[in-house]
């Protein structure tokens, strides 16, 4: 957070919100509005109270004082790094990354590089993180459309081999085939039931359950490839 010249009382809360801030104290902000009131248009109160309303989930008033102080104060940097530190948690990419841009600039002129540095890559990686939720959402779009399109001829095919098999059952072989095609339906059907699940917006729900009861379940389905009793005690 920047320093410029300000009214001693000014100077006194903004310095008091600056040390309670980095301490974690809840009085931070309210010293910090304190400040602002002795000393309005103050850059560096302004970037202490900006910081902290950001900090505080006040994203939007913080923003606007840090734009503030940015203003009052162009060519201090550490002002504009805070401000570019508040645009990337507030998630307006382009306009952090405008100001890590300004800032990469300055080269050795701003001591703060490598926290520049540390911010464009979380940007980046941010970017990538939105661009991917963009893809999978685009994907399960995409996969429920076909499900459905899948789902229906999947239940016409079922119903006739149902009637089918019911006119030759009178022959083995010609009956094997036709529960070789319902059988079939049946895994293409689960698995465009996956599909559809995997599309929906699903809702972790918890529940209490008996582990015991839920571990033997699970060992008795792994025997039963193995021809293995599971003993319940």
């Amino acid at each position: 957070m920047c320093t410029t010249s300000l009214s001693v009382s000014g100077r006194a809360d903004q310095s008091s919100a600056w040390v309670a801030g980095k301490a974690n104290d809840p009085r931070a902000l309210e010293y910090a509005e304190k400040a602002n009131q002795l000393s309005p248009d103050q850059p560096a109160i302004l970037d202490t109270l900006g910081t902290l309303l950001v900090e505080h989930g006040d994203a939007n008033r913080g923003l606007d004082m840090l734009r503030k102080a940015t203003q009052l104060a162009p060519n201090a940097p550490a002002i504009r790094l805070n401000l570019a530190r508040a645009l990337v948690k507030a998630g307006q990419r382009d306009a952090a990354k405008k100001e890590l841009d300004e800032l990469a600039k300055l080269g050795d002129k701003f001591r703060d590089q490598a926290e520049v540095a540390r911010l464009t890559v979380q940007l980046e990686e941010k970017n990538r993180e939105l661009e991917m939720k963009k893809r999978l959402a685009a994907l399960g779009e995409m996969a429920a459309g076909i499900a459905h399109e899948i789902r229906n001829p999947l239940g016409c095919i079922q119903l006739f081999a149902g009637s089918l098999l019911a006119e030759v059952s009178d022959r083995p072989a010609a009956a094997d085939l036709v529960r070789k095609i319902a059988s079939g339906v049946k895994g293409l059907d689960a698995l465009v039931r996956d599909m559809l699940a995997f599309t929906r917006d699903l809702q972790l729900v918890k529940t209490e359950e008996d582990l015991h009861e839920i571990v033997i379940e699970a060992l008795e389905l792994a025997a039963k490839s193995k021809d293995v009793a599971i003993g319940r005690g």
